[in-house]
């Protein structure tokens, strides 16, 4: 009898897991952001560490900050911007699944990072590929962030990061 109430209690433990990580998927495709690239988002880099209040420049991050979340691995260079991420990840979840931004605007999803070509507006992270910064900050940027949004939403199936949080 105890053995078939272990069984019973490993079995239910194992649904209850189960449940917990599909919860935390729930909205989310892990599948559509960009992790091709040490198989982490943001190739690794501090993804608070962008911000003015935590340095404002890429970070490496560390493998000892390391973090699950939501089916994605972020990596952070402290256990402070851990904690800041914990306390509010919708803020710093980079915009577009962590692919160029600028690339995505003119409808081309996938498209891989240079983690050093960034901008952090309207409390967002974009990021961008290599050469593309610049062309961005020459063209309407606001209307260039309306179309990336709406591409990385039909590519991804989740809504676009929002500046407000």
């Amino acid at each position: 009898m105890k053995k078939i109430l272990t069984l019973v209690a490993v079995c239910l433990g194992l649904q209850l897991s189960l449940v917990s990580q599909l919860l935390a998927f729930e909205g989310r495709n892990p599948e559509a952001h960009n992790t091709k690239t040490k198989s982490v988002l943001a190739n690794g880099f501090d993804v608070v560490a962008y911000f003015p209040e935590f340095g404002g420049k890429p970070t490496q991050g560390l493998d000892e900050f390391a973090l699950d979340y939501k089916g994605l691995t972020y990596k952070f260079s402290s256990q402070e911007t851990l904690d800041e991420f914990l306390a509010n990840p919708d803020r710093y979840e980079p915009a577009h699944g962590g692919f160029c931004s600028y690339a995505m605007a003119l409808g081309s999803s996938g498209v891989d990072i240079n983690p050093r070509s960034f901008i952090v507006t309207g409390d967002r992270l974009l990021l961008f590929a290599p050469g593309t910064k610049s062309r961005w900050l020459q063209n309407d940027v606001l209307e260039q962030e309306e179309e990336a949004d709406l591409v990385w939403e039909d590519e991804s199936g989740e809504p676009a990061r929002s500046p407000n949080y």
